[in-house]
């Protein structure tokens, strides 16, 4: 794949893993649970996708401290983001702190997941 192809499908899977997120949180809890597994396969396949691509440029050519620092803090943000999504799903009242956690990480694991691209792109 060339470097377009990665970025318009690393984009594709944000947009989507967004729109399937904002429409479950419309529907509000109980959260149905087809769309909410939509939501979890989708961001599951986006880190899969990210660990793919960060090992194929990486046998391709040894990755720089700035990459590796990127991917860390990218997988980091994604298990936050994956983590505090479970939690706030939880059909059981719970405390606040994973739903806003959930409400911030999924922006913040975007833009380091750009960044991360962009280290390994550029």
């Amino acid at each position: 794949m060339n470097v377009i192809q990665i970025s318009i499908l690393s984009a594709g899977f944000f947009l989507v893993i967004f729109a399937t997120g904002f429409w479950v949180k419309r529907l509000g809890k109980p959260y149905p649970s087809l769309v909410l597994n939509i939501h979890k396969l989708i961001a599951l396949g986006a880190v899969v996708y990210l660990a793919i691509t960060a090992a194929r440029i990486s046998k391709a050519d040894p990755l720089t401290t700035a990459q590796v620092a990127s991917l860390v803090l990218s997988a980091v943000l994604f298990v936050g983001t994956i983590v505090s999504g479970g939690l706030a799903s939880i059909d059981k009242p719970m405390a606040v702190i994973p739903l806003k956690i959930h409400r911030v990480s999924p922006y913040l694991t975007l833009l380091a997941g750009a960044a991360s691209l962009y280290f390994l792109l550029v």
